[in-house]
């Protein structure tokens, strides 16, 4: 009796513990020695940058990163959202229920050109540091795409976001697979067939993770009985 309170009070432990915890979900980090640019953010919301995504786990989404500098002009923030995505393409509006969950972050939170292992549209400039942003958690899908969009109120470019280097239009095949990079422009998205640096957090939803708890807590039952 008393090896089984114990393994029920470490399933309880362990299923919390693991419960609670956000993974990388998806990513694109860019390979050293490979081509960069970046995407212009700014111009009092007009250039804004949109990285599609598909989801891969079921679960919460809780945060993002994205590879975006901060340039040193005027002190407008940074806005982060999540959003639906309608025929490949992220959908349109800086309000309303498309809007899944947003962030804004200050600028001098924000990465700066000196951050970066290389110089800015260099080969050398992938592997540095993203900008984490944590989100109000929302329900996610496997296989559901979304996009994580970046914009600022800055009347010129205030920030930048670091991308793979391709030819419009061609063969996507450097970059992220399940999901593009998109600019807003003449008001409508434009799909760069590339990628900015980013990652996406999703705590799992609980039904696999009981169980793996469970199985590991009636080892550590096992274990004790012997």
């Amino acid at each position: 009796m008393k090896s089984i309170s114990v393994g029920a009070f470490v399933c309880a432990f362990l299923c919390t513990k693991i419960m609670s915890a956000s993974i990388i979900d998806q990513q694109f980090v860019g390979q050293s020695g490979t081509g960069s640019a970046t995407a212009h953010i700014g111009w009092s919301n007009e250039y804004q940058q949109s990285q599609t995504f598909t989801v891969g786990r079921t679960g919460s989404l809780t945060a993002v990163d994205v590879y975006v500098i901060a340039l040193e002009r005027e002190n407008n923030p940074l806005v982060v959202d999540v959003r639906r995505v309608v025929n490949g393409a992220p959908t349109t509006g800086d309000s309303g229920p498309h809007i899944l969950a947003s962030a804004t972050i200050a600028k001098q939170n924000v990465p700066t050109a000196a951050s970066l292992p290389g110089p800015l549209n260099g080969s050398e400039v992938w592997g540095g540091p993203m900008l984490h942003v944590d989100l109000p958690d929302f329900p996610v899908s496997a296989g559901e795409q979304l996009a994580i969009t970046v914009r600022s109120n800055d009347i010129g470019v205030g920030y930048m976001w670091i991308h793979t280097l391709e030819w419009m239009n061609q063969p996507h095949n450097l970059g992220y697979a399940e999901g593009n990079l998109f600019a807003w422009y003449a008001n409508d998205w434009v799909d760069y067939t590339e990628d900015g640096g980013f990652r996406t957090y999703v705590t799992p939803e609980p039904t696999s993770l009981v169980l793996a708890g469970m199985v590991t807590s009636l080892w550590l039952v096992a274990r004790r009985r012997r």
